[in-house]
């Protein structure tokens, strides 16, 4: 069985090629690169299965489907957030509104997890989700990301510029660097004051996993024992492709 997996995100498309329980090869791209130069090197592959999660609306998914039928690919299986899945139980009324992303991570950390955790994903968007022992999805928060939170304050005010700048200060004492450190220790804040009202809310203790780009810079800030792990959506779709071969 040799499948493709895809996380078409805000600004990033990442794939992996699995073959049997391997991870043969895998990619990552901007998002405004053409689908012959994100795949390229894979439209002679001979494929099982497409497994996709996007986060960006239908005009991609048709794109893709278009695509794929163009290069004698299998139809793509588009992941759907479901009310219950994997052990795992989705906390929103409307199980599709919450985001695929989001929901491919909750399942994919329940697998390898116990007791309570946080979730913490660095990306474009900050987002936070807990889920406790039993699987059960207690709810989050969607902040904006460290750099829209920059660029929403540089977009709407005059004479403000942000050079490289150390983020692990405790104070700034420029106009630069006080703007660079703030959304950073901002949302690591924002972070450890609801894990700390959950926790007492619960009576557990939470497990920290960080994932997304800005996730070593968030670990800093936090000071706490946290798990490192990317990749988590592209390891929820994994557990899609097995259940469906």
């Amino acid at each position: 069985m040799t499948v493709l997996l895809i996380d078409r995100g805000n600004t990033r498309t990442k794939w992996q090629l699995h073959e049997s329980n391997d991870m043969i090869t895998r990619g990552v791209s901007a998002n405004d690169e053409s689908l012959e130069s994100i795949f390229s090197g894979l439209t002679k592959q001979s494929l099982s299965g497409v497994y996709v999660a996007s986060v960006v609306g239908e005009s991609f998914e048709k794109e893709l489907s278009q695509w794929a039928e163009k290069n004698n690919w299998p139809s793509p299986v588009f992941i759907r957030s479901e009310k219950q899945a994997f052990g795992v139980s989705n906390a929103y009324a409307k199980p599709t509104d919450l985001g695929v992303d989001r929901w491919l991570t909750l399942v994919a950390v329940h697998q390898s997890h116990t007791g309570l955790v946080c979730i913490v994903d660095c990306g474009t968007a900050f987002t936070i989700d807990f889920v406790n022992a039993d699987g059960r999805h207690l709810g989050g928060f969607i902040l904006p990301g460290i750099n829209l939170m920059k660029s929403s304050l540089l977009n709407n005010t005059d004479n403000i510029k942000v050079a490289g700048e150390d983020e692990q200060v405790l104070l700034g004492t420029s106009t630069s660097q006080a703007v660079a450190l703030a959304p950073a220790q901002a949302l690591a804040a924002f972070a450890q004051k609801k894990m700390q009202q959950v926790e007492s809310d619960t009576g557990a203790v939470a497990q920290i996993v960080l994932t997304g780009g800005e996730s070593n810079l968030l670990e800093d800030l936090l000071g706490l024992d946290c798990h490192l792990e990317q990749d988590l959506v592209l390891k929820g779709l994994y557990l899609y492709a097995q259940k469906n071969p």
